[in-house]
C-alpha cells in the first residue's frame, strides 16, 4: 500500500502520478481497467503513459432501500459482492431483484460502450485496476472478485483517492493498492481534484474508441 501527499488538477495529472508509480509496468504485458465512467479518463491516460493496453469492466452499487447514499454492496457482469453487514434489516428479494435490474443495465451499457469488440484477455497477466475515487470498496471489490476467476497473474489497485475504509477491505483483497491522497468518508466526492467534471457516457465512448482505432492501426 502506497500513498503520496499531492494537488490533483485533474483526472489526467491524477493517471501521470499514478504511472510514476507503476513504471515497473511500462511496455510489460500488463493490461489496465477502468471503472467507468470517472475511472475511464484515468485508465485511459494511465495505460498510455505506461504504453499498455487499456479497457473497462463494468460495476455498478446496490443501494440501500431506505438510503439512496448508502451501498449495500455491488455487482459486475458476471459477479456479485455483497455487504453483509450493511444488508442485514434489506429484504433478499430486494437485493435479487436490484441484481436482475443492475445486470441488464450493465449489459445495455456494455453494448453502447463496446458494441462487439472483445474485452481485453487477462488470464496469467498483471491487471491494474482504476477509478477516479472510492468512497467505498463495494464496486471495486466486485470488480476484483470478477476480474479473480479470470485467472490473472496479480491484481493491483491504483487509484487518486480513496477513504480510509475502502483501502482496507482493498489491501485485503488485492496483490498491491496503490492511492495517492485518502480521504474522509464524509468528504465531498471529488474533493482531492481541483478540477472534476462530470464524464458523459458519450466520452467514455469516445476514449474506448480511441483505444479501439489504436490497436487496429498497430
Amino acid at each position: 500500500m502506497m500513498a503520496t501527499t499531492a494537488i490533483l488538477h485533474d483526472r489526467i495529472h491524477a493517471a501521470h502520478l499514478l504511472g510514476e508509480r507503476l513504471m515497473a509496468f511500462r511496455n510489460t504485458d500488463a493490461v489496465v481497467l477502468g471503472i467507468p465512467r470517472g475511472g475511464v479518463p484515468v485508465g485511459y491516460h494511465l495505460a498510455k503513459m505506461l504504453n499498455l493496453p487499456f479497457d473497462i469492466i463494468l460495476c455498478k452499487k446496490i443501494t440501500h432501500p431506505g438510503c439512496a447514499e448508502k451501498s449495500i454492496g455491488s455487482v459486475s457482469l458476471d459477479d456479485v459482492f455483497i455487504s453483509s453487514e450493511s444488508c442485514r434489516d434489506v429484504p433478499q428479494d430486494y437485493v435479487g431483484h436490484q441484481i436482475t435490474l443492475i445486470r441488464h443495465s450493465l449489459a445495455a451499457q456494455h453494448n453502447f460502450y463496446k458494441g462487439s469488440t472483445a474485452s481485453l484477455e487477462v488470464s496469467h497477466k498483471t491487471v491494474i485496476l482504476t477509478d477516479d475515487v472510492l468512497t467505498t470498496a463495494d464496486t471495486m471489490l466486485a470488480a476484483v472478485k470478477s476480474i479473480r476467476k479470470k485467472m490473472p497473474a496479480s491484481i493491483i489497485v491504483a487509484v487518486p483517492v480513496t477513504t480510509a475504509e475502502a483501502s482496507v477491505s482493498l489491501a485485503q483483497e488485492t496483490d498491491d493498492f496503490i492511492f495517492l491522497m485518502m480521504e474522509s468518508l464524509g468528504s465531498p466526492i471529488g474533493h482531492g481534484y481541483e478540477n472534476y467534471p462530470d464524464i458523459t457516457e458519450d466520452e467514455v465512448k469516445e476514449l474506448i474508441g480511441q483505444t479501439v482505432n489504436s490497436k487496429q492501426s498497430t
